[in-house]
């Protein structure tokens, strides 16, 4: 497991399968063809440089059982690629005001403990507060009856919340569950709404992101996720999405997340200054660095990329985005043997080599 005011967005184009440069086009599609029979449950892709879109085209398919093919506006879960929106969110407060990044959670959850050094919310960011994540602990995620099984966001905090630490704030880089969890809760505290009524209002409606959910039980449009097993493949375990709430719950398409990608880094969702820090890596305490800034993973190379993979059961999902060149690259699967973050490498060199002029 994986958002106020709007000065001007910029919505999708016209959605079209293959761009007219096919050369580059096809070769990605032979690529990703050869990652996703139409056997088996696949996935859907959306490659885009500056507005124009190289591929949008959809694989394998969404519902074995009977034979369903995914489709380009098929739903799937993205597990951890929500925490970019639980992080924006914290961010518009942080720019109105209500938040502070390095004030300690305690300001919004006055009984969670607290050792030595206080826990920020910029810990909690970062992935570096050293709080035991939930997904470690058996009891939330180590049975199919656990997994499925509704939760009040207080009995989620309660499983971890006197559980040691794994490490002095600031000391470490560990991903952490637990931390996005409790920034969900920390928006609701702050502003009185659900998480998911506030990203609804914020970010969804006005961007226009109308496949996009948190709740997403029993939603027709999302393929089902697959386990791949030696006799073939099995429907995964449903997650429900009070057990990973704002550290992984959504569910969304990729016009969708090339929407959110465009209105991000357009800067139509905070400020400026607030986004580069979002995108700055994470210093420890000891003067080093971490590729995370705040709910997105940073290329140690160049060129610089900042994304977010996602992990659920039954799916596997990557949006990378590379500044200099105006590339975006997601990949949505319903299939757990996938490999969307490994995929999106081989593109992006993919688009390097034909943009490199012919000798």
């Amino acid at each position: 497991m994986k958002p106020s005011r709007f000065l001007c967005l910029v919505f999708l184009a016209p959605l079209i399968s293959l761009a007219q440069s096919g050369g580059l086009a096809d070769k990605i599609d032979t690529y990703i063809r050869e990652k996703f029979p139409t056997s088996e449950p696949g996935g859907v892709v959306l490659i885009a440089r500056g507005d124009e879109i190289i591929l949008r085209k959809a694989y394998g398919l969404a519902d074995k059982e009977n034979g369903k093919s995914n489709a380009p506006e098929t739903i799937f879960r993205i597990g951890s690629i929500t925490k970019q929106f639980t992080s924006t969110a914290i961010l518009k407060l942080v720019a109105e005001g209500k938040i502070s990044l390095d004030g300690p959670i305690t300001n919004f959850l006055p009984d969670y403990p607290m050792g030595e050094k206080p826990i920020t919310i910029r810990h909690l960011l970062t992935h570096t507060s050293g709080i035991k994540s939930y997904t470690s602990l058996p009891e939330i995620v180590g049975s199919k009856e656990s997994k499925e099984r509704s939760y009040k966001t207080d009995e989620i905090i309660n499983s971890f919340k006197n559980k040691p630490l794994d490490f002095p704030p600031g000391d470490r880089y560990l991903y952490n569950n637990s931390a996005y969890y409790l920034l969900g809760a920390i928006i609701e505290k702050v502003t009185g709404q659900s998480w998911a009524t506030y990203l609804e209002q914020n970010f969804f409606a006005p961007i226009e992101m109308k496949s996009t959910y948190c709740d997403d039980i029993g939603l027709s449009g999302e393929a089902i996720g697959y386990y791949k097993q030696k006799k073939g493949f099995h429907r995964a375990d449903i997650v429900h999405p009070t057990a990973s709430f704002a550290a992984g719950s959504m569910a969304s398409t990729v016009d969708d997340l090339w929407k959110w990608n465009k209105a991000v880094f357009g800067r139509a969702i905070i400020n400026i200054d607030l986004l580069q820090e979002a995108w700055t890596p994470v210093i420890l305490n000891d003067g080093t660095t971490r590729p995370y800034g705040f709910g997105w993973q940073l290329s140690e190379r160049e060129p610089k990329s900042i994304g977010h993979g996602g992990t659920i059961d039954g799916y596997q999902s990557h949006a990378l985005y590379v500044p200099s060149a105006k590339i975006f690259i997601v990949i949505l699967s319903n299939n757990m043997a996938a490999n969307p973050v490994e995929y999106g490498k081989v593109i992006f060199k993919m688009i390097q080599r034909d943009d490199r002029p012919s000798k």
